[in-house]
């Protein structure tokens, strides 16, 4: 299910991309310890890059599926293949559900990271990031008793890290 919203949501772009012929946009695709294996679009204003994405861990006994939007400000260095600063700091809201047999987690997250871009050419590059994710909101609901509960975290804020890839449109 996930996988095939992210090949929605990234079809959709592609092809308004092509139909309007702006180059701005970027195609991404990475895995994050909070989005998961993930794909989506960004569109590039000046120094600056909003973006979609959704990802998913598929293959694992439970469900899982991210949602995120981000807003990245590119502020340092530069690059002999863009004139966008490699150098950004992001944030965004992420929209995470993890289900199993036992509990269904529903959470929203703050991320607010730092990054690096790495221009392989004038198309294409990968990418790091990292920094924490505040829960903002957190729905918890038990499905079925386990007898080995460990409980719910009290912790708010998460360790978020990032490696990805972008491909120029």
């Amino acid at each position: 299910m996930a996988v095939v919203f992210m090949l929605f949501i990234i079809s959709n772009f592609t092809i308004s991309v092509k139909l309007l012929g702006q180059g701005k946009y970027s195609i991404t695709g990475g895995f994050g310890t909070m989005e998961s294996l993930n794909g989506g679009v960004r569109y590039r204003m000046k120094q600056c890059q909003i973006g979609l994405s959704a990802g998913s861990l598929p293959g694992y006994s439970y469900k899982s599926l991210a949602v995120s939007s981000s807003f990245c400000y590119h502020f340092g260095g530069s690059s002999k293949f863009s004139d966008l600063r490699p150098w950004y700091g992001k944030s965004g809201l992420l929209y995470i559900v993890d289900e199993d047999e036992y509990v269904m987690d529903k959470g929203l997250y703050l991320p607010v990271q730092i990054g690096r871009d790495f221009n392989i050419s004038n198309k294409f590059g990968i990418n790091f990031e990292l920094g924490l994710g505040f829960q903002l909101i957190n729905d918890r609901t038990i499905k079925k008793i386990r007898y080995s509960e460990y409980g719910e975290s009290e912790t708010r804020a998460f360790q978020c890290l990032g490696i990805g890839c972008f491909y120029r449109l």
